[in-house]
């Protein structure tokens, strides 16, 4: 597994060792231990740049993947993409949601690698609860692992 990561922000702080390990153990439970992922973070004024011009969105985001090939991966030792994360806006989301900064990161790597395996929770109600599921499945291991303080996790998406 390969795991490159960039931090081009000042305002947050993450260890980079505890980000390594949070893309290994998700990357680990998706069965993608020989996959490539890049983890990138910005502020919101690259956010916000990135966001409009590949989204046509003029405003940040929390969380961007940019995949290397459409739909699912269908081989093993894939590149995957990158997953670019707003620290900026992940510190605010974090406060929102009654989260840690650490949960907050942890649930948006977990979104962006999820959107880099297929997954897209805008394509139908269905697809959104089952992406959120996985998504809680992953983040509960990485508590389990010590990697996020217990609680915080995204809560299920309601039936219809």
């Amino acid at each position: 597994m390969r795991i490159s990561i960039a931090n081009r922000q000042r305002a947050c702080s993450l260890p980079r060792g505890w980000l390594r390990q949070v893309c290994e153990g998700i990357l680990t439970d998706l069965d993608r231990n020989d996959a490539e992922l890049s983890l990138l973070l910005v502020r919101d004024d690259r956010m916000r740049i990135l966001n409009r011009e590949y989204r046509g969105k003029d405003a940040a985001t929390d969380v961007l993947a940019f995949a290397m090939q459409e739909g699912p991966p269908i081989g093993r030792g894939e590149i995957l993409g990158d997953v670019v994360i707003s620290l900026e806006t992940a510190a605010r989301q974090a406060a929102t949601h009654d989260r840690t900064l650490t949960q907050e990161v942890a649930h948006l790597v977990t979104h962006g690698v999820l959107h880099l395996l297929g997954y897209d929770h805008e394509v139908s109600t269905e697809a959104a609860r089952k992406m959120r599921a996985i998504e809680i499945t992953l983040m509960r291991n990485l508590e389990r692992r010590g990697l996020i303080p217990p609680g915080g996790l995204p809560a299920p998406l309601p039936e219809e």
